[in-house]
């Protein structure tokens, strides 16, 4: 299960990682051509990069606390938040009835709850 669990935590690392670098070094014009960004022309460009910030540290989280063995009640509590803004990102995009990207969504949420569940009630 621990191999499963660091498969799946690294997998939610690299792309949020990667998402998340996008969001907050790209512009409004670069975002607004990749697919499944369209919602990025209505919110201000501070509330994008935040959102890119925080998919940074969810990256971060969900990987480094339980690899280090500092702090690894960490990794569950950002494996969770990554999961709270995968419901934002479904929200987001079911208000905007862009329904064609919302799979990979719903993969994001269940990966991430996946691995909030299992490094919460795993021994290190």
């Amino acid at each position: 299960m621990n191999s499963f669990l660091w498969i799946l935590s690294v997998l939610l690392a690299a792309i949020y990682a990667i998402t998340g670098s996008g969001k907050v070094v790209g512009s409004r014009e670069r975002l607004l051509g990749m697919p499944g960004l369209g919602w990025v022309a209505e919110v201000p460009m501070p509330q994008v990069r935040l959102i890119g910030a925080l998919e940074i540290a969810g990256a971060i989280g969900v990987v480094v606390p339980w690899a280090t063995g500092i702090l690894t009640p960490l990794t569950p509590i950002a494996a969770g938040c990554l999961a709270a803004l995968q419901i934002g990102a479904m929200w987001t995009h079911i208000s905007r009835g862009e329904r064609g990207h919302l799979w990979l969504n719903v993969v994001l949420l269940v990966v991430a709850i996946v691995v909030a569940i299992g490094r919460a009630f795993a021994a290190v």
